[in-house]
């Protein structure tokens, strides 16, 4: 059965070419932009004049966003492509919930300008690290959209991913109705590091699909910076309005 399921994907593939419908609406997209129809590009949101730190879009002339004015990051910067809104709120929920991991290329060739300004930041990443599904949810929906995601940046960036390196061992309840203190309660202790060796020094590239507070991110981050790793930054398809998080 899973042969046949990859011959499947593998026709779909010729028969509908991943770049020339859009990410976002599933129209034709221009000649001259990956999975982004003409639209869109001008509709969707994109994080342009960001935090210097987080990566959270900017309403006033600060270099940084208030939460990162009154609190400590563990990692050193995050950025994304997108602010999570509309269309994007949209595409993402497809992606992450309704098995369409074939956006797993565009969003990532997407993220690439995101991740060239990280890749500048931090002077340069050793390796990659997906955020880790815990195995009770991943049996559940099957696939890890982090991992998806990672491994296409992979690609596109000629690094390795260490998708095993750190493990979720407590499998929390959803963030998306919490507080953003509640957030970072409910992130605590939960991930594991497998080899503590691999860390040592290097400079790590944690990879999500969307960074609302942080609270997991900075979780893997503060236990990748115990196990004396140099320098963390974050990468996500999409930016929630962090300042607007209770």
């Amino acid at each position: 059965m899973g042969e046949i399921k990859h011959i499947f994907e593998k026709v779909l593939d010729v028969l509908f070419p991943q770049n020339i419908k859009c990410m976002f609406c599933g129209e034709e997209v221009n000649e001259s932009e990956f999975c982004l129809c003409d639209k869109c590009a001008h509709t969707v949101e994109r994080c342009e004049k960001v935090c210097d730190c987080c990566g959270s879009v900017l309403k006033s002339e600060s270099k940084y966003c208030l939460i990162c004015l009154n609190n400590k990051r563990e990692f050193d910067f995050a950025r994304a492509p997108y602010v999570y809104k509309g269309k994007v709120i949209a595409a993402v929920h497809n992606f992450k919930y309704n098995g369409a991991k074939y956006l797993a290329k565009p969003f990532a060739k997407s993220m690439l300008s995101s991740f060239n300004e990280l890749n500048s930041l931090i002077g340069g990443f050793d390796f990659i690290i997906p955020v880790p599904m815990h195995k009770d949810k991943l049996k559940k929906r099957k696939y890890n959209q982090s991992k998806l995601l990672a491994n296409e940046i992979a690609k596109l960036a000629n690094l390795p991913v260490y998708d095993d390196l750190v493990v979720k061992v407590k499998n929390t309840e959803s963030q998306t109705k919490l507080s953003r203190q509640d957030r970072f309660k409910n992130m605590k202790d939960v991930f594991d590091i497998t080899d503590k060796s691999k860390v040592k020094g290097k400079n790590i590239l944690i990879v999500d699909d969307i960074l609302t507070t942080g609270a997991t991110t900075e979780s893997m981050a503060k236990l990748l910076k115990a196990c004396h790793a140099n320098k963390i930054a974050v990468l996500s398809f999409a930016r929630t309005d962090v300042e607007k998080v209770p």
